[in-house]
């Protein structure tokens, strides 16, 4: 939207993300720059209205320094998002060469370079706020970089892919652009010229994200819960950090990227086309726990689940031996629990989880208070 700032013309947009939860996970990307990931993988929207981040592009005609401030506080600008700077700015220059890049809800319909001659000199303020906790494992990187991206494609109104945009921001960021489970896709031959940039480019054009309409389904027939470990602040290893480590050091990684993932990617999608809950939440449980051996076989192991996840996952299974409709659970990187939980099982599974405590010893990491509520979403909201 056009707002006046000192008597000088001025941007700014806004859209609300939720995260996207990876339910096939990746770990580990094919190409760094372009984030390719080694193996296709499968997540889940979360729902926008119930847990999100908000977040508001604004460009300043006062200033050429960027700046990002996430819940109040000034962040680091990573390299990766000073790329995305820097191809806002190439868009804008690109603009002012070729006329019949139009800018359509300008004043003047010019193209955005001749309506504000300088605006590639503009500062870039993002301010981003989350409803959750940050930095510990629930995609809060990959819901606020979503949202930046459609903020910017926004205000570019150019032609350039939201979902490429998204995902040389975060991988799992371009999941959040759709709602109920999105399918992206990896790198399809291990054996591909790594150095070749015409190779690269044809699998940045075939890698991006897309929406499994077989899964519309479960929209109606899930609520989502997500537990998180109260004692737990951000994590020791960020996602990118550990990705390096475990392809330096596991042996597992290997076979689970290059048999096992394709085996979860399939059963999942047949699972989804029969609509078989429990089969469904099956799968997602057993590649959360490939996921985390594969990260205990790293060399120095990445304990990214604790007591307290242990506890949550140990809890699922003495409920699923029950259940009618068996609860599913996923754990990122990080030990917060995000269960799955079939709307025929709520009642008797919240009265279940009030009581849980009494299964465990009595110690810190008992289930905690602070629980997330929400379901399956059908992706971003533009606030402008």
């Amino acid at each position: 939207m056009f707002t006046q700032l000192n008597k000088k013309l001025t941007l700014s947009s806004s859209f609300k993300t939720a995260p996207n939860i990876g339910l096939i996970k990746y770990w580990g990307k094919w190409n760094e720059r372009e984030i390719i990931p080694l193996n296709t993988n499968i997540g889940v929207t979360l729902n926008p209205k119930d847990i999100f981040t908000t977040t508001t592009l604004t460009l300043n005609p006062d200033t050429d320094k960027n700046q990002l401030l996430i819940n109040g506080k000034d962040f680091h600008i990573s390299s990766r998002i000073e790329r995305l700077f820097g191809i806002f700015r190439e868009q804008i220059l690109q603009s002012k060469q070729f006329a019949s890049n139009k800018y359509k809800n300008s004043p003047s319909d010019k193209p955005l370079g001749q309506v504000i001659p300088d605006i590639e000199k503009y500062g870039i303020r993002v301010e981003s706020n989350n409803s959750f906790p940050t930095g510990s494992g629930l995609a809060s990187s990959s819901s606020g970089l979503s949202a930046l991206a459609l903020c910017l494609q926004d205000i570019l109104k150019t032609d350039i892919d939201v979902r490429y945009l998204s995902r040389i921001g975060s991988g799992s960021a371009c999941r959040c652009l759709y709602g109920n489970l999105v399918l992206f896709p990896g790198v399809q031959l291990q054996n591909l010229d790594k150095s070749d940039p015409e190779t690269i480019s044809l699998e940045s054009k075939r890698c991006l994200p897309y929406e499994i309409q077989s899964s519309k389904w479960l929209k109606d027939k899930v609520s989502i819960v997500i537990l998180t470990d109260t004692h737990q602040g951000q994590k020791d290893v960020l996602s990118k950090d550990g990705m390096k480590l475990t392809w330096e050091t596991s042996k597992l990684i290997q076979g689970r990227v290059r048999q096992y993932v394709e085996q979860h990617i399939n059963e999942l999608q047949l699972a989804l086309e029969k609509q078989d809950f429990n089969k469904v939440m099956e799968i997602i449980i057993k590649d959360s726990n490939q996921f985390h051996a594969t990260c205990m076989d790293t060399y120095p192991p990445l304990l990214y689940l604790n007591d307290f996840s242990r506890q949550v996952i140990k809890m699922v299974h003495i409920f699923n031996r029950n259940a009618k409709h068996i609860v599913g659970y996923t754990f990122d990187a990080g030990a917060h629990a995000v269960l799955l939980i079939h709307n025929d099982e709520l009642q008797s599974f919240k009265k279940f989880l009030s009581e849980a405590e009494n299964l465990f010893t009595k110690s810190k990491y008992i289930i905690p208070s602070q629980q997330f509520w929400t379901s399956i979403g059908e992706g971003p909201i533009n606030l402008n």
